[in-house]
C-alpha cells in the first residue's frame, strides 16, 4: 500500500491562508474565485483576523506559515501591516513565516520597503513572457495598466528573492519551457508551475504536454547547483518529504469575516455553498475534530465516486490533493467521476517529472 511506510491519514494544520479580500484589480480567466460585482467589504478585516489567529493558536495549532492571499491581498496592504505587527514580536507565532501571494501590479516602493524590511516572503503570479502572461489577464477594478509591463516595472529594483507562480492551460502549455526559461532569466529564484484548475485535458493534449515536460526536466536538472532555480515540489522531494496530499492536509483557510474553512478551494464556491465546509470562527478558533471528520468524509466520498482509492496509489506521496476539486464539482452538480481521470493524468506527469529531474541532477 502507498501508506505502508507509516504515513498517517491525518495531520494538524500548520499553514494558514488568509483571504483578506475576494476583490482583485485583475480578472484572470483561470482564477477559481467567482467573479462578482465590486462591493464594499469589511473596512478593517485586520481586527477580526488578528482575533481569529489568536484563537487558533490558543487551541494548540502551531503555525509555520501565514500566507496573505485573495483576490489581490495588496488591496488590503494596511491590514497586512497591522496583522504582521500584531504578531511579529509575540511568542505565539515564534518560528512562523509570513508570506504574500500577489499578482505584482500593486508592488510600489512603499510596499516593497515593508516586505524587504521585515523579510516577508513574496510570491508573484506571473505566467511567463508578456504575450503568455497577458493572454489570461484582463483589467479588473483599477485600470488598463495591469499586465506584464506593470509587474516587471514594479520588480525591477526589488532586492527580494522572488518566487513565481506560473499557471498553464490548454492555450499555452506548448510554450511552457520557453516561459519557465524567461522567468529564470528575469531572476526568479524559485518557480512553481501548475495546470489550470478544473481543466479537462484530452489524451492528445496530455501526449503533447509530456513532450513539454521533457524540456522542463532539463531546465530544472541543474537545480542543485549554486545558480539553481528552486521548485517547491522538487525541493520537498530532495529534502525527503512525503506530503501524501490526497490523504492528509496541513492547510486551513481564513476569510475576512473570521471564518475558518477546511480547504482554500471552498472560495471557488458561492458564499451560500461554503457553510458546510466551516471548521471554526474568530472566537473559538478551529475545531480540529470537526476538521478531521469532515476531510475524512470528503475523501471517502471522493474515492467511492471516482472508483479510485488514493491510499493504494504509488503516486500518493507526491500527488496533488483532489479534495478541493471534489468540493467544487459536487457542490456545483458536476460529474466528478468523469473529471477525475484528467486529474490523475496530470498528477502522474508531475510525479514522473520530479523523478526524472532529480535523476538528471544526480548525474
Amino acid at each position: 500500500m502507498a501508506v505502508a511506510d507509516g504515513a498517517k491519514i491525518s495531520m494538524p494544520p500548520y499553514c494558514l491562508n488568509v483571504f483578506l479580500t475576494e476583490d482583485c484589480n485583475l480578472s484572470c480567466s483561470y482564477c477559481y474565485i467567482p467573479k462578482k460585482p465590486h462591493q464594499e467589504e469589511k473596512t478593517y478585516p485586520s481586527r477580526v483576523i488578528i482575533r481569529a489567529i489568536k484563537s487558533l493558536i490558543k487551541t494548540g495549532c502551531k503555525l509555520r506559515n501565514i500566507n496573505f492571499t485573495g483576490g489581490e491581498p495588496l488591496l488590503k496592504f494596511n491590514d497586512i501591516k497591522k496583522i504582521y505587527n500584531a504578531f511579529k514580536d509575540r511568542d505565539l507565532t515564534k518560528g512562523c513565516s509570513f508570506t504574500i501571494t500577489t499578482n505584482g501590479t500593486l508592488l510600489n516602493r512603499k510596499v516593497l520597503s515593508f516586505i524587504e524590511k521585515h523579510k516577508l516572503g513574496l510570491t508573484v503570479s506571473i505566467d511567463g513572457n508578456k504575450k503568455t502572461n497577458d493572454l489570461n489577464r484582463a483589467p479588473g477594478i483599477i485600470g488598463e495598466d495591469a499586465g506584464y509591463d506593470c509587474v516587471i516595472r514594479n520588480l525591477i529594483n526589488s532586492k527580494l528573492p522572488l518566487k513565481a507562480n506560473l499557471v498553464f492551460s490548454q492555450k499555452n502549455f506548448r510554450s511552457l519551457p520557453e516561459n519557465l526559461l524567461h522567468l529564470k532569466k528575469l531572476g526568479f529564484v524559485s518557480i512553481d508551475f501548475w495546470p489550470q484548475l478544473f481543466a479537462k485535458w484530452t489524451l492528445k493534449e496530455i501526449t503533447e504536454l509530456k513532450e513539454s515536460f521533457r524540456l522542463v526536466e532539463q531546465i530544472f536538472s541543474g537545480h542543485c547547483s549554486n545558480k539553481r532555480v528552486g521548485n517547491y515540489l522538487l525541493d520537498s522531494i530532495k529534502n525527503g518529504e512525503k506530503s501524501y496530499k490526497p490523504l492528509m492536509c496541513n492547510k486551513i483557510s481564513l476569510d475576512q469575516n473570521g471564518t475558518f474553512y477546511c480547504c482554500d478551494r471552498v472560495f471557488s464556491l458561492k458564499e451560500s455553498q461554503r457553510k458546510k465546509f466551516i471548521i471554526g470562527n474568530a472566537k473559538n478558533g478551529v475545531d480540529e475534530r470537526l476538521r478531521k471528520k469532515m476531510l475524512d468524509r470528503i475523501r471517502m466520498s471522493l474515492w467511492r465516486s471516482s472508483g479510485k482509492d488514493c491510499r493504494v496509489c504509488r503516486y500518493a506521496a507526491h500527488c496533488f490533493c483532489p479534495v478541493g476539486h471534489y468540493i467544487y464539482y459536487v457542490s456545483n452538480g458536476l460529474d466528478f467521476k468523469a473529471f477525475f481521470p484528467h486529474f490523475c493524468r496530470i498528477s502522474k506527469l508531475y510525479a514522473k517529472f520530479s523523478k526524472t529531474a532529480l535523476n538528471f541532477r544526480a548525474n
